[in-house]
Formats: structure tokens, sequence, C-alpha cells
């Protein structure tokens, strides 16, 4: 380089030496750090970072939870979250019949209310079943047991109880049924007297029958046993009395009244009232005819009609006047008639009218004229001895 020119190194030469007092501060400094490092301070600083870290870390994440029980209350510190854990951490393992109630943290704080299962005893349909609860109603441990209830069931503590240890609930089962009962009302028999009959004789003109009363009551059942019943309805069906024609005539010969239409026939037919009386009295000791042309047995019915209607002869309807068959006993014939078996005595008659049997071929020999229905229907259908007087 020529006198008198600039060096271009010169304007560097500083910064240089600049750099080389900064290195030789650096490595002076480190080797400070590094001794720094190594003391007893450092060391010091570094365990109370990490303490403090820690607890910083451990106040942040540590929980408090006051758990209480059957036992008592206890507080358990935790980092879990989970209610089920720190009941876990308390030494308390949760069974499918336990229950618990969690508060949920604040501030790092919470408490649980743990409830323990235990048999709840229910006796129903003749047994007895366990039911684990930890708590709850008397309806709750019952729909727990699967056990319906029945409208009318009865339970012997009220269904919205809190249960507690040691409780007993039962259950009796109620049913309602409907029940008839019938009781017979005994009927009467009542007696008229008939002369047409012979003394001691009897003719049930009507059976009568028993009245009944029917009673229905509704009666409880409880547990399948009856307990009480209580009437809910009552009838009463009267009952219907017999009727009985006792006869008052003598069998020996007839009543009075038959000797007097006797007397009014032979009159009639222009008849002695004297040769009719002999006719009436001479009888045997059966009260059988004393003189007949014949005897014809056969089936004889009874018929009535309203006073005043006449006969097929023309004459009044009476007792004494028979229907016939005209073609074989011709009318105005003199008859004696009794039943074949001695019990029933109609008397002396006359053959006056024509029975409706002509024609319908049932084979009845006479049809006999009586006052009333009710004698109509106590003679019935009999067989008579008809006795031929002339």
């Amino acid at each position: 380089m020529r006198p008198g020119q600039n060096n271009p190194l010169s304007g560097i030469r500083w910064p240089l030496s600049r750099a080389t007092n900064i290195q030789e501060l650096a490595s002076g400094t480190g080797r400070k750090f590094l001794q720094f490092v190594k003391s007893r301070t450092f060391i010091v600083l570094l365990y109370v970072l990490i303490a403090t870290t820690f607890l910083t870390v451990l106040a942040v994440n540590m929980k408090f939870v006051q758990v209480t029980d059957d036992s008592g209350s206890r507080m358990i510190c935790t980092f879990q979250s989970n209610p089920v854990q720190v009941l876990k951490q308390s030494g308390i393992y949760l069974s499918s019949d336990d229950r618990y109630s969690f508060s949920g943290y604040k501030n790092n704080y919470g408490t649980i209310r743990f409830h323990s299962a235990f048999p709840v005893n229910v006796t129903v349909d003749g047994k007895t079943k366990q039911v684990m609860a930890s708590g709850g109603s008397v309806a709750d441990v019952l729909k727990k047991g699967g056990i319906s209830l029945g409208v009318d069931d009865l339970v012997n503590v009220p269904a919205n109880k809190t249960i507690t240890k040691g409780m007993q609930i039962s259950i009796s089962r109620v049913r309602f049924e409907n029940s008839t009962v019938q009781s017979s009302i005994p009927h009467e028999t009542t007696t008229v007297q008939d002369d047409s009959r012979p003394v001691g004789t009897t003719t049930v003109v009507d059976n009568g029958q028993d009245g009944i009363q029917t009673m229905t009551y509704r009666v409880k059942y409880v547990d399948g046993v009856k307990k009480e019943q209580a009437q809910v309805a009552a009838s009463t069906v009267q009952p219907v009395n017999a009727k009985v024609l006792v006869g008052s005539a003598s069998p020996l010969r007839p009543s009075a009244k038959t000797d007097t239409l006797k007397a009014a026939d032979s009159a009639a037919d222009g008849e002695k009232s004297s040769s009719a009386a002999a006719d009436t009295t001479a009888k045997s000791a059966n009260g059988v005819p004393g003189s007949y042309k014949k005897v014809i047995t056969g089936v004889a019915t009874a018929y009535t009609q309203d006073p005043g209607t006449q006969t097929s002869t023309g004459k009044a309807v009476t007792k004494g006047l028979v229907a016939v068959d005209p073609n074989k006993i011709p009318y105005g014939t003199k008859l004696y008639i009794a039943s074949a078996d001695g019990s029933y005595v109609y008397g002396t008659a006359v053959a006056a009218d024509t029975g409706g049997f002509v024609h319908n071929g049932s084979g009845v020999l006479t049809d006999l004229f009586l006052p009333t229905e009710a004698q109509c229907e106590a003679f019935g259908r009999r067989t008579v001895n008809m006795y031929v007087l002339a």
C-alpha cells in the first residue's frame, strides 16, 4: 500500500477487538453461572421452585369430600371427580341396591350421602319375600318387588310412608262377590166341602206351590276368607195355596141335590116322582142300583156351561144332565153313574146332551155336567160304571 493511502482494514480493528472482549466476558459469565448452578443456593432455589409448582398443582386438583353414611361422617381428600371412586376411596363399595346423593363440587368441596340397602319383609298371598331397598316409600318397595295391588287390597302401612329398617309390610287381598240365597215359603192347604162326593173322599184340585224368597248379598273376602256381607237386593214369589175338595155325601145314596135333580128330570119326562124316588133308594149296600137293565163301563169327563145354556134336547144345563152319544144311548135314558173304584158318585142322571167326543174319536163314554170349573178340574178323566135304569 502506498504511503499516504488509507488502510481498508483499519476500520474494523476496533470491532474485532470489541468482539474479543465480549467473548471473554461471556466466557467469564458462563463460568460464574456454572459455579452458581453447582452452588447450594441454586439447589435450594430449585427445590423451592419444584415444591411451589407441586403445591400449586396439588391445590388446584385436590378435592375435599364429606362422606356421610349410617356410621357417621368423614372428610376425604381426593383427586377423583367421580363420586363412585370417592366412595371406593372411603371404603364403600356400591351394590345394585345401594344408592347415594352427590352435591357436586364447589370450590373443590362436595358432599356425598350414602344409603346402604337393607331388607324389607313383605307378606302377601300367604308368603313372605325380602325386598332390598335403601330408601324411598312403601309404594317404591312394592314396585321394586314386582307386587301389584288390587283396587280393594289393604296394606298395613300407608303407601307413601318412608321405609325404615325392620319394617314389616303386610298386604291383604280383598275381593267382593255377590251371593244369592233362596229360601222356601211353605204354602197352605185350603179344604172345600163337596156334597157331590162320598164322605171320606178327598180330591186335590190344586197342588199349590211353595213361594220363594231370594236374597242377594255382597260378600267381602279377605285372603280368601269370608269376613262380612251386606244385603243388596231382595225379591219374593208368594206361595200358591193348595185346594182340596172333601166329600160330604153318603156313598150309599146320591146327595140331596142329586135327588132333587132326579125328581125334576122325572117330572120333565112325565115320570112320577114316586118312581124316581124308588129308583134312588133301591140300592144295594155297595151303592149299586138294586135294579138296572145293564151297566156300561167307560171313560167319563166333565164340563160346565153358564147357567141357562141349553142342551141338545133344549133343557137348561144343570147337574144330573149328561152328554152321551145318542146313537148308543138315546136321549131321555135314565142312568146312575159312579166311578168304577167307588170313590166318586155322580148319582142319578138323564141323557140330555150330545158330547163333542162323539166326533173326535177320543173314546169317551159320557161327559158329566158340573156347576164349576174347579169341580171339572177335580174330576178330570175317570173310569165310571154307567147303570142304565130305563
